[in-house]
Protein backbone atom coordinates (compact mmCIF):
# COMPACT_ATOMS: atom_id res chain seq x y z
CA UNK A 1 0.00 0.00 0.00
CA UNK A 2 1.36 3.55 -0.17
CA UNK A 3 1.12 4.15 3.47
CA UNK A 4 0.65 2.64 7.02
CA UNK A 5 -1.49 3.78 9.42
CA UNK A 6 -1.78 1.68 12.74
CA UNK A 7 -4.35 4.15 14.20
CA UNK A 8 -5.92 7.18 13.77
CA UNK A 9 -5.04 9.85 16.29
CA UNK A 10 -7.08 12.73 17.25
CA UNK A 11 -7.63 15.12 13.87
CA UNK A 12 -4.53 15.94 12.14
CA UNK A 13 -2.00 13.89 13.55
CA UNK A 14 -0.94 10.28 11.84
CA UNK A 15 1.50 7.77 13.46
CA UNK A 16 3.06 7.28 10.28
CA UNK A 17 3.44 9.93 7.25
CA UNK A 18 3.90 8.49 3.25
CA UNK A 19 7.39 8.23 2.70
CA UNK A 20 8.16 9.29 -0.92
CA UNK A 21 10.83 10.26 -2.39
CA UNK A 22 12.16 13.75 -0.88
CA UNK A 23 12.83 15.75 -4.44
CA UNK A 24 9.34 14.37 -5.88
CA UNK A 25 7.09 15.26 -2.06
CA UNK A 26 8.76 18.50 -0.68
CA UNK A 27 8.39 20.38 -4.48
CA UNK A 28 4.88 19.47 -4.68
CA UNK A 29 4.72 20.35 -0.62
CA UNK A 30 6.07 24.13 -1.96
CA UNK A 31 3.37 24.17 -4.62
CA UNK A 32 0.19 23.28 -2.50
CA UNK A 33 1.71 26.12 0.10
CA UNK A 34 2.01 28.67 -2.77
CA UNK A 35 -1.83 27.57 -3.88
CA UNK A 36 -3.21 27.69 -0.20
CA UNK A 37 -1.22 31.24 0.57
CA UNK A 38 -2.72 33.07 -2.42
CA UNK A 39 -6.55 31.08 -1.78
CA UNK A 40 -6.26 33.01 1.43
CA UNK A 41 -5.35 36.06 0.28
CA UNK A 42 -8.34 35.80 -2.54
CA UNK A 43 -10.45 35.25 0.17
CA UNK A 44 -9.48 37.05 3.23
CA UNK A 45 -10.77 40.31 1.73
CA UNK A 46 -14.33 38.27 1.09
CA UNK A 47 -14.02 38.02 4.98
CA UNK A 48 -14.14 34.15 3.79
CA UNK A 49 -17.52 34.39 2.85
CA UNK A 50 -18.12 32.40 -0.05
CA UNK A 51 -19.95 30.24 -1.97
CA UNK A 52 -19.09 26.78 -3.58
CA UNK A 53 -18.13 27.98 -7.16
CA UNK A 54 -16.01 30.69 -5.34
CA UNK A 55 -14.26 27.75 -2.93
CA UNK A 56 -13.43 25.67 -6.02
CA UNK A 57 -12.77 28.42 -8.19
CA UNK A 58 -10.18 29.99 -5.51
CA UNK A 59 -8.97 27.13 -3.14
CA UNK A 60 -9.61 23.61 -4.09
CA UNK A 61 -8.66 24.09 -7.73
CA UNK A 62 -5.58 25.72 -7.29
CA UNK A 63 -4.81 22.75 -4.98
CA UNK A 64 -5.19 19.77 -6.89
CA UNK A 65 -3.42 21.52 -9.81
CA UNK A 66 -0.32 21.89 -7.32
CA UNK A 67 -0.86 18.17 -6.72
CA UNK A 68 -0.72 17.48 -10.40
CA UNK A 69 -4.09 17.16 -11.67
CA UNK A 70 -4.27 19.54 -14.29
CA UNK A 71 -7.48 19.62 -16.45
CA UNK A 72 -6.34 16.58 -18.01
CA UNK A 73 -6.49 14.31 -15.31
CA UNK A 74 -10.20 15.35 -14.11
CA UNK A 75 -13.31 14.49 -15.31
CA UNK A 76 -16.47 15.99 -13.34
CA UNK A 77 -19.30 14.50 -12.53
CA UNK A 78 -23.00 14.57 -13.06
CA UNK A 79 -24.97 14.40 -9.85
CA UNK A 80 -28.12 13.90 -11.69
CA UNK A 81 -26.90 10.44 -12.11
CA UNK A 82 -27.46 10.15 -7.96
CA UNK A 83 -24.37 8.84 -5.65
CA UNK A 84 -21.68 10.90 -7.56
CA UNK A 85 -19.00 13.07 -6.13
CA UNK A 86 -18.33 16.38 -7.99
CA UNK A 87 -15.04 15.82 -9.38
CA UNK A 88 -13.10 12.28 -10.64
CA UNK A 89 -8.76 12.64 -11.01
CA UNK A 90 -6.59 10.19 -12.75
CA UNK A 91 -3.21 9.46 -12.43
CA UNK A 92 -3.13 9.16 -16.60
CA UNK A 93 -4.92 11.62 -18.91
CA UNK A 94 -8.90 10.68 -19.25
CA UNK A 95 -9.10 9.35 -22.62
CA UNK A 96 -12.24 6.73 -22.17
CA UNK A 97 -15.15 6.20 -19.57
CA UNK A 98 -14.09 3.16 -17.92
CA UNK A 99 -10.46 4.39 -16.81
CA UNK A 100 -10.06 3.40 -13.11
CA UNK A 101 -10.19 6.30 -11.15
CA UNK A 102 -7.85 7.03 -8.25
CA UNK A 103 -9.54 9.92 -6.44
CA UNK A 104 -13.11 11.08 -5.91
CA UNK A 105 -13.77 14.82 -4.68
CA UNK A 106 -16.60 15.95 -2.85
CA UNK A 107 -16.77 20.31 -2.78
CA UNK A 108 -18.31 21.73 0.04
CA UNK A 109 -18.29 25.51 0.56
CA UNK A 110 -15.96 26.86 2.33
CA UNK A 111 -16.74 26.53 6.19
CA UNK A 112 -19.53 24.00 6.03
CA UNK A 113 -19.54 21.22 8.95
CA UNK A 114 -18.89 18.04 7.22
CA UNK A 115 -20.69 16.22 10.24
CA UNK A 116 -23.67 18.69 9.90
CA UNK A 117 -26.53 17.17 7.68
CA UNK A 118 -28.35 19.98 5.99
CA UNK A 119 -32.10 19.98 5.74
CA UNK A 120 -32.86 18.25 8.94
CA UNK A 121 -31.58 15.00 7.16
CA UNK A 122 -29.35 12.17 7.79
CA UNK A 123 -27.07 13.05 4.91
CA UNK A 124 -24.26 14.65 6.01
CA UNK A 125 -21.31 15.50 3.96
CA UNK A 126 -19.22 12.96 5.75
CA UNK A 127 -21.61 9.89 4.95
CA UNK A 128 -22.22 11.82 1.59
CA UNK A 129 -18.68 11.27 0.67
CA UNK A 130 -18.70 7.96 2.10
CA UNK A 131 -21.45 6.70 0.16
CA UNK A 132 -20.14 7.78 -2.75
CA UNK A 133 -16.88 5.72 -2.10
CA UNK A 134 -18.83 2.52 -1.58
CA UNK A 135 -21.50 3.24 -4.50
CA UNK A 136 -19.70 4.59 -7.63
CA UNK A 137 -19.65 2.35 -10.14
CA UNK A 138 -15.59 3.45 -11.03
CA UNK A 139 -14.82 2.75 -6.93
CA UNK A 140 -12.54 -0.15 -6.26
CA UNK A 141 -10.43 -1.31 -3.50
CA UNK A 142 -7.62 1.52 -2.51
CA UNK A 143 -9.39 3.94 -4.40
CA UNK A 144 -9.32 7.60 -2.23
CA UNK A 145 -12.61 9.63 -1.08
CA UNK A 146 -11.69 13.64 -0.56
CA UNK A 147 -14.03 16.26 1.31
CA UNK A 148 -12.61 19.66 1.14
CA UNK A 149 -13.60 23.34 1.95
CA UNK A 150 -10.15 24.38 0.31
CA UNK A 151 -8.51 24.64 3.97
CA UNK A 152 -10.01 21.06 5.52
CA UNK A 153 -9.35 18.18 3.90
CA UNK A 154 -10.85 15.06 5.09
CA UNK A 155 -9.79 11.43 3.15
CA UNK A 156 -10.92 8.24 2.88
CA UNK A 157 -9.81 5.03 1.59
CA UNK A 158 -11.95 2.37 0.39
CA UNK A 159 -10.29 -0.84 2.03
CA UNK A 160 -13.35 -3.57 1.07
CA UNK A 161 -16.92 -3.73 -0.53
CA UNK A 162 -18.25 -2.63 2.35
CA UNK A 163 -15.99 -0.50 4.59
CA UNK A 164 -13.96 2.61 4.04
CA UNK A 165 -11.30 4.25 6.67
CA UNK A 166 -10.23 7.56 7.59
CA UNK A 167 -6.97 8.09 6.65
CA UNK A 168 -6.28 11.58 7.26
CA UNK A 169 -8.76 14.56 8.43
CA UNK A 170 -6.72 17.67 7.79
CA UNK A 171 -6.83 21.76 8.67
CA UNK A 172 -4.44 23.38 5.83
CA UNK A 173 -5.98 27.24 7.11
CA UNK A 174 -2.89 28.16 9.25
CA UNK A 175 -1.25 28.13 6.28
CA UNK A 176 -2.61 31.24 4.93
CA UNK A 177 -3.04 32.90 8.09
CA UNK A 178 0.73 32.78 8.44
CA UNK A 179 1.63 34.18 4.78
CA UNK A 180 2.11 37.59 5.78
CA UNK A 181 3.88 37.37 8.80
CA UNK A 182 6.50 34.70 9.09
CA UNK A 183 7.98 31.91 7.11
CA UNK A 184 6.51 28.77 7.98
CA UNK A 185 9.12 26.88 10.30
CA UNK A 186 10.42 23.34 8.41
CA UNK A 187 8.45 21.62 11.49
CA UNK A 188 5.37 23.39 11.73
CA UNK A 189 2.59 21.24 12.27
CA UNK A 190 0.55 22.59 9.14
CA UNK A 191 3.62 22.06 7.07
CA UNK A 192 3.82 18.03 8.50
CA UNK A 193 0.07 17.86 7.37
CA UNK A 194 0.91 19.42 3.70
CA UNK A 195 3.48 16.55 3.44
CA UNK A 196 0.45 14.22 4.60
CA UNK A 197 -2.06 15.48 1.88
CA UNK A 198 1.03 15.52 -1.06
CA UNK A 199 1.86 11.86 0.32
CA UNK A 200 -1.59 10.55 -0.13
CA UNK A 201 -3.15 12.40 -3.11
CA UNK A 202 -0.55 13.85 -5.20
CA UNK A 203 -0.86 12.23 -8.75
CA UNK A 204 2.82 11.46 -9.33
CA UNK A 205 3.04 9.46 -6.01
CA UNK A 206 -0.27 7.80 -6.83
CA UNK A 207 0.67 6.88 -10.68
CA UNK A 208 3.93 5.13 -9.27
CA UNK A 209 2.42 3.45 -6.66
CA UNK A 210 -0.04 1.98 -9.34
CA UNK A 211 3.10 -0.09 -10.52
CA UNK A 212 2.94 -1.87 -7.64
CA UNK A 213 0.95 -4.77 -6.49
CA UNK A 214 -1.11 -3.89 -4.08
CA UNK A 215 -0.98 -6.11 -0.37
CA UNK A 216 -4.03 -7.12 0.96
CA UNK A 217 -6.00 -5.05 3.20
CA UNK A 218 -4.90 -5.23 6.53
CA UNK A 219 -7.88 -3.31 8.46
CA UNK A 220 -11.12 -1.82 8.09
CA UNK A 221 -14.07 0.00 10.03
CA UNK A 222 -15.40 -3.49 11.53
CA UNK A 223 -12.15 -4.46 12.80
CA UNK A 224 -11.87 -1.80 15.28
CA UNK A 225 -10.08 1.15 13.50
CA UNK A 226 -11.29 3.62 15.87
CA UNK A 227 -11.24 1.51 19.15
Amino acid sequence: MRYETAELLPPTTLTDTPTQPDTVQTDTVQKVIAAIRQGYQDVEWRNFDINEGDTRALLINPVLKALGYEARYRKSENSGFGNRPDESLFVKPVTSVDMPVAVFIEAKPLGTDFDLASGGGANSPNRQIQRYLLQHPASALNTLGVLTDGFKWRIYERVSETDNRLVADLDLKRIGHVHSRRLLDAEDVTVGECHVLVGLVSRLILEDAQRVEPEPVRRTLADGFFA
